[in-house]
């Protein structure tokens, strides 16, 4: 299911964009962890590298937005490219830690010790390597403590918000929930810290909570039929379960064929809000511009991610008007069953059916 979806900024699109022109930087990098973990105690070399090269296989073996982080990033806030060059190595062991964090605490894994202890390494040689060039800096340990413990709490509450099976407060839930990668604003607060000699604004801090969110919305749309198949729920699925409970209490959301999920999340309009919510986050980066940053592309990017978001909402509601009809017999079907059992294996359901995997395939991405 999951190589259907988000597949509008693909290679194609990467090729045109910015993010071409630093993928020889991102390459680099992972060159050289792969390098370091190599040098590791093999039991935590080798957990390291399986537990990366199976996160590249979830991402159809391409670069993933957190390894461009660092050179986007820099380049949003005109970071010079030594500045950003002492940042990508130990950021690379912070953003590996938290992806292996993220699945500890997700999924059941058979060598959850080993990597639970390789996790802590990882965190461990990052800490080394972000202080070695920076002595008796508090703010900057600081830094790291409240945005560590921001990314902490934003975990707390999605599993808090798990075993609620809801979200209350859906427009603070979007920032809480975007906080998860609040260590990015660690990463960013370090490089103006060295390149600039001061510390990150309020304004700009804000703008990265708007960035983090918009991305976790996209996020959640990739990875919303895994998410629901484990038991984890965010702001997408909250919505998505009471429009069913709503309009169709007869249905069991603990029990909801893939059919049924699909078609809640484009006929709920939560595929819609969730790219309107994301074009609206994502387009604050040009709040950036007033402070006269020199960037080569990491704004467009932006821009052009959330400009997506919006074509493809259009694209979404048009699509929906022209087989109203189909779809009102659709739905009777697959949530109400009001009619004969024969509609479950008929054509016009298999139809249906791929209209809206059509639909979830040009949903835009935020990386390849």
């Amino acid at each position: 299911m999951k190589s259907l979806l988000i597949r509008e900024l693909t290679e194609n699109f990467v090729e045109e964009s910015f993010l071409n022109t630093i993928r020889p930087d991102v390459l680099r990098i992972r060159q050289q962890f792969k390098e370091y973990a190599i040098k590791l105690k093999p039991e935590l070399g080798k957990i390291v590298i399986n537990h990366f090269n199976e996160r590249l296989a979830r991402a159809n073996d391409t670069l993933m937005l957190g390894e461009y982080a660092p050179f986007i990033l820099g380049n949003l806030f005109g970071i010079s490219e030594s500045s950003i060059s002492k940042v990508a190595f130990p950021w690379f062991l912070m953003y590996e830690y938290s992806l292996l964090l993220d699945d500890l605490l997700d999924k059941e894994r058979e060598n959850w010790q080993l990597e639970l202890l390789s996790s802590q390494v990882l965190l461990d040689n990052s800490h080394r390597e972000f202080f070695y060039n920076i002595k008796n800096e508090i703010s900057i340990l600081d830094s790291f403590d409240k945005y560590r413990n921001q990314s902490i709490d934003s975990i707390i509450h999605e599993l808090k918000w798990s075993k609620m099976s809801s979200i209350e407060c859906v427009d603070s839930a979007v920032i809480i929930q975007g906080r998860k990668a609040a260590l990015v604003k660690f990463c960013v607060s370090y490089m103006i810290h060295i390149d600039k000699n001061r510390e990150i604004t309020n304004e700009e801090e804000s703008i990265l909570d708007n960035i983090c969110a918009g991305i976790q919305l996209l996020d959640d749309l990739t990875d919303f039929m895994e998410d629901y198949n484990e038991g984890r729920i965010n702001i997408m699925l909250s919505s998505i379960y009471n429009w069913i409970e709503t309009n169709y209490p007869e249905c069991n959301r603990d029990n909801l064929s893939s059919d049924q999920l699909i078609a809640g999340l484009i006929l709920s309009q939560n595929l819609n809000t969730t790219l309107e919510f994301s074009h609206f986050l994502l387009k604050s980066v040009n709040m950036l511009t007033i402070n006269n940053y020199k960037n080569n592309g990491s704004i467009e990017y932006f821009n052009e991610l959330a400009d997506n978001c919006s074509q493809k909402g259009l694209l979404v509601d048009n699509i929906l008007k022209v087989h109203a009809n189909n779809i009102s017999i659709f739905k009777r079907n697959i949530f109400q069953k009001e009619i004969d059992e024969s509609y479950a294996n008929s054509e016009e359901k298999e139809a249906m059916i791929n209209i809206f995997l059509d639909i979830l395939s040009f949903t835009p991405k935020s990386s390849n």
